[in-house]
């Protein structure tokens, strides 16, 4: 087995190991960006695009990081489910797991020339409900 050290079948050694991978999962487990938690390796061969491409090309990589980004999360609504005071929570996980937890998009109305307001952010089956409601008023 190679070490980490040694040259692969570029030329070059080989940057992310699993030693590395199980490093930068803990800082990311802590709450960490990924981009912070690649910088503390002081290595500019390790950066999001190798990153990414390490996970892709070693599959036994992609556990201790998904592992660590459930633990994160797991404890983060441990957390939430136990606080009083959640605004912090709230704001980290609104924004870490913004598939998640992100706040619903607001919808906006504008008022054109012909004064016929444009709504933006709604369905089109919803808006011709509206409208037709509205003319039997």
């Amino acid at each position: 087995m190679k070490s980490p050290s040694q040259p692969r079948k570029g030329g070059r050694p080989q940057q992310i190991t699993l030693a590395v991978v199980e490093r930068v999962a803990k800082r990311f487990g802590h709450g960490m960006p990924l981009k912070d938690a690649l910088a503390l390796e002081n290595n500019s061969q390790i950066n999001p695009d190798s990153w990414h491409k390490a996970l892709q090309r070693k599959p036994q990589f992609v556990h201790p990081f998904e592992a660590a980004k459930a633990d994160f999360l797991e404890k983060a609504l441990t957390r939430l489910s136990e606080s009083e005071d959640l605004a912090n929570l709230r704001w980290l996980l609104e924004r870490r797991y913004p598939e998640l937890f992100a706040r619903p998009a607001q919808t906006q109305v504008n008022v054109n020339q012909t004064n016929q307001p444009t709504i933006v952010g709604l369905p089109n089956d919803i808006l011709a409900r509206v409208r037709e409601y509205a003319k039997t008023l």
